[in-house]
């Protein structure tokens, strides 16, 4: 089956839940779809086949999104040797959820959420980003939560990473615009 001009939808954190579901939209849509994953192999495969079923292609891309250099070395040359495939959407959907109350927050955890959380939307949108601004054409899609609107009690780092991320997309909207 033709694919859709190998316009490719990249999906963080696709392998499960959520992203899982926005991994088989896409396919619906028609587009190739990059699932990222860090550890599960299985449901990415998993994740895969479901793509497949819904009429399209893809193909597993693991990277950790709080690791810097695996975004850099792992995307970054995905980008490079696959030139005949374009990122038109990015969707950054990988997170993670390690709250307590903030007197019994450890800084593992607020670490772990603010490197995954918020460096991957960063690094990961950074790296895309060059393309889809010399094609003059993309989508980034942030999946956060409703708490950036009304912040929840024991959520602290999560509250505050979502509305950094919200605040962040408007502004590149205004710088790409």
């Amino acid at each position: 089956k033709k694919l859709f001009n190998m316009k490719c939808a990249l999906v963080t954190g696709g392998s499960r839940g959520i992203g899982r579901a926005i991994c088989v939209k896409m396919a619906e849509m028609g587009y190739y779809v990059i699932i990222n994953y860090k550890g599960n192999l299985t449901e990415a495969n998993n994740t895969l086949d479901m793509v497949k079923a819904a009429g399209t292609d893809g193909e597993i891309l693991q990277f950790d999104v709080a690791d810097k250099t695996q975004i850099e070395t792992v995307l970054g040359k995905w980008i490079e040797t696959n030139t005949e495939k374009v990122i038109e959407v990015l969707v950054n959907n990988a997170g993670i959820k390690d709250d307590t109350l903030m007197i019994w927050m450890k800084d593992e955890q607020w670490e772990n959420v603010l490197k995954t959380s918020l460096d991957g939307f960063f690094y990961v949108t950074r790296t895309v980003l060059n393309s889809m601004a010399l094609k003059r054409y993309g989508r980034i899609i942030n999946v956060i939560s409703t708490s950036v609107k009304q912040p929840l009690d024991g959520l602290g780092v999560s509250n505050t990473i979502r509305g950094a991320v919200a605040n962040w997309a408007k502004t590149l909207a205004n710088e790409l615009g």
